[in-house]
């Protein structure tokens, strides 16, 4: 069993984390941090895994975590679109054996909601484990 955390670059991911830390070192469990990229962006992948691991280290020292395991999963999407990005982190959580999903939210108009859809919305909806969402902290993007 595994904490699965879906880590996008944005204002929220600090946040998002250090949810993700701590529920991985409660229930003393690995920490799956999954990120999806594009087939276009595969050629910085090791970058990303260290930039992604340098987040990881400083969240659970910011947290006092001393004992955390912990892995980057870069997952695939054919494209940017919500179906396909939600199907890559549901994926990639499920491969993990994933016990718990910690996504990040953000606040968005109504008419963003209608017209763009929502991948945290994909997420709830879809996955098969219970999701802890982390409320994006003073609107941040």
């Amino acid at each position: 069993m595994t904490v699965a955390v879906a880590h996008h670059a944005s204002g929220a991911s600090a946040s998002v984390l250090d949810a993700a830390v701590d529920e991985a070192a409660r229930r003393g469990v690995e920490l799956v941090v999954v990120t999806v990229v594009t087939g276009k962006d595969l050629d910085s992948e090791s970058a990303l895994r260290d930039g992604i691991g340098d987040l990881v280290e400083q969240a659970a020292a910011a947290r006092g975590v001393q004992e955390l395991t912990w892995r980057v999963v870069v997952a695939t999407s054919g494209d940017e679109s919500i179906d396909q990005t939600a199907a890559a982190i549901l994926a990639a959580a499920e491969a993990a054996h994933a016990g718990l999903l910690v996504i990040g939210a953000r606040r968005r108009s109504r008419v963003g909601k209608a017209f763009l859809g929502s991948v945290t919305q994909e997420l709830l909806l879809d996955a098969t484990v219970p999701v802890l969402v982390v409320k994006d902290p003073a609107g941040a993007v």
